[in-house]
């Protein structure tokens, strides 16, 4: 679990608890992340934002696992 706050210019925009599980699977490893959120700067699209900078970033990690 890892907690984590997100700001810019000092002003709080919001704050996470994150969990990340590894679960053996056949071949390989299952990656479960899990997060909870709250967003302080009324950004309406706070959420979405969050959800595709974690998909890209687990995309691009996925690509580095599959070359190595």
């Amino acid at each position: 679990m890892v907690s984590y706050r997100m700001a810019i210019g000092g002003e709080l925009m919001s704050v996470s608890l994150a969990t990340i599980l590894l679960s053996p699977t056949q071949g390989g490893m299952l990656l479960t992340y899990t997060e909870q959120a709250a967003f302080f700067d009324g950004a309406p699209d706070g959420v979405k934002n969050r959800e595709e900078g974690w998909r890209e970033l687990f995309e691009r990690l996925a690509a580095e696992l599959e070359t190595a």
